[in-house]
């Protein structure tokens, strides 16, 4: 019983030292502003989950400290090595971040074909943005006692606003939904707890009998939770959650979930708030079109003849806000096969602006 008591305060002490620690933590979400060279203006969403980096950013040109044009959001990846950072535009290698973390932020330069440009930027949460907190929640779970027995592993790491935030109760409304736990109290490290046990419960119930004690393989499951800032300015907090499970194939399940928090009402924005009654079949007429120009599929072809399961564009479930537009994401087997992986349409303000409530 005393060892027990132990193992649990200790887990206490972890999850709590992971949502108030510094950002030398191994898992934190930052949001960070400042200057790229002398003419760009940046703001910046970084997560390091396990000390691999993923984010968004975008920036503005000045001229004279007035705002020339503004770029479109851009996603990034990279490691965290101790501390030094280094990361890059998706599928951009060549030109790269590179920077230390201080005690304030970030500081280094962008480096492009032996050209640096210095930035020191500060992590920062001004008005129209918010601080989110940070939870981290690993363990296992073994099919038997011995010591070579199979196992499934549990990983879960989520960026959440505090309990006073206004969006607080409408955040936590959503995380019940995705867990399938909506009759739960809002309380985070409980619910993924919960949800962690219902994985591991499943993993025994369905491979305890089966088990013969001898072969492995296809008897290790895994599952991981992960929350991403898409954007986090104007008073929008825009994120992705997403779960990925392995219950012994070659091959991951993956599911996004989709949140826009509005953070002067606390509400969650919906499509319906945004757009006018009856948008439907004109907002999958754009999105056929806009999939029909980045995918190359001519007039006279369908969409099922470059791989598709479907020549019916359907309203997509998931979609993240930012300053410029609206990026819609389908999910695997929604639109295609796990070939594509998720299928992701972005459309402006100005595409959507005969759909836009005045």
């Amino acid at each position: 019983m005393r060892n027990n008591k132990l193992i649990t305060l200790l887990l206490v002490v972890f999850l709590v030292l992971s949502a108030y620690g510094g950002k030398t933590q191994e898992s934190f979400y930052a949001h960070y502003t400042g200057k790229l060279g002398a003419g760009m203006k940046v703001s910046v969403n970084l997560q390091n989950f396990h000390n691999t980096l993923s984010g968004t950013y975008y920036y503005q040109v000045l001229d004279d400290g007035k705002v020339l044009n503004c770029s479109s959001i851009m996603s990034l990846e990279g490691t965290n090595k101790d501390g030094l950072l280094s990361f890059h535009e998706k599928d951009r290698e060549k030109s790269y971040f590179e920077g230390q973390l201080t005690e304030n932020g970030l500081k280094g330069a962008w480096i492009s074909a032996g050209r640096r440009v210095p930035f020191e930027w500060r992590e920062a949460y001004p008005p129209g943005c918010i601080t989110l907190q940070t939870m981290n929640l690993q363990r296992k779970k073994y099919l038997t006692n011995t010591g070579d027995s199979p196992n499934a592993g549990f990983d879960a790491i989520i960026f959440y606003p505090s309990a006073t935030s206004r969006i607080y109760n409408a955040y936590m409304t959503f995380i019940k939904r995705i867990l399938n736990l909506e009759n739960e109290r809002n309380d985070l490290f409980y619910l993924l707890a919960t949800y962690k046990d219902n994985f591991f419960d499943k993993y025994v119930n369905d491979n305890s009998a089966k088990y013969s004690g001898k072969e492995t393989q296809g008897f290790h499951w895994t599952q991981t939770v992960r929350s991403r800032v898409f954007f986090n300015d104007e008073h929008k907090l825009s994120m992705l959650f997403t779960k990925k499970v392995n219950t012994g194939g070659s091959i991951s399940l993956e599911m996004n979930y989709s949140v826009n928090f509005d953070l002067n009402t606390g509400k969650e924005i919906r499509l319906e708030t945004l757009l006018v009654p009856g948008y439907e079949e004109k907002l999958k007429a754009l999105l056929a079109q806009k999939l029909r120009h980045d995918f190359q599929v001519v007039p006279q072809q369908s969409f099922k003849d470059i791989g598709f399961l479907t020549n019916d564009i359907p309203l997509a479930s998931n979609y993240l806000l930012d300053h410029e537009g609206i990026l819609f994401i389908y999910n695997v087997y929604v639109l295609a096969g796990n070939e594509f992986g998720k299928i992701e349409v972005f459309l402006s303000y100005d595409e959507l602006r005969p759909l836009l409530r005045k």
